[in-house]
């Protein structure tokens, strides 16, 4: 293997661990619901603690929940790392379209980035070995200040987090 130093030759290979998982049946995932003239930027629904692991690595994030609004205001689900304005790692978009108003419809995370890197061991999104992070899902609000009314469901939402080692 490439070492971190540029020399070839041997190095200790990590894997996977597996994957972390959350359901919205957890006592801690929210069952939002901002309210009529919700005018924030986001709302919190849950937040993963992810234990330190003995390797630099990368968040690998899939889930969906549910979102119902009153409005035609386009609200999407978003994975950030660290903090609720961290990097971003995953984003379920919303459709922007009047017909799809009151009624639930799904955000499905699909993987993300905030940044462009030449170098993968470069991201923003890796996490130091042996370091503990939180990482958040929450619903943001796009492109508006327009007030509504945001609801989530827990039934059929999920989160799950797979740390990708990254050589460094």
């Amino acid at each position: 293997a490439k070492r971190s130093d540029g020399k070839w030759g041997p190095r200790k290979i990590f894997q996977s661990p597996g994957v972390y998982k959350k359901a919205g049946s957890a006592e801690d995932w929210l069952a939002v619901n901002s309210g009529n003239g919700w005018a924030g930027e986001y709302l919190s629904i849950v937040t993963m603690p992810m234990p330190a692991q003995p390797f630099a690595w990368e968040p690998e994030v899939d889930g969906m929940v549910e979102f119902f609004t009153t409005a035609n205001v386009r609200i999407d689900l978003e994975c950030r790392l660290g903090a609720v304005a961290g990097p971003l790692l995953a984003r379920g978009p919303a459709i922007a379209i009047t017909a799809f108003q009151n009624q639930w419809i799904p955000r499905v995370l699909s993987r993300a980035a905030e940044e462009t890197i030449s170098v993968p061991t470069s991201s923003s999104t890796i996490v130091p070995k042996n370091t503990a992070v939180n990482i958040f899902l929450i619903a943001r609000k796009i492109e508006t200040t327009a007030q509504t009314r945001l609801e989530t469901r827990k039934e059929r939402a999920y989160l799950r987090v797979r740390p990708i080692p990254v050589p460094v």
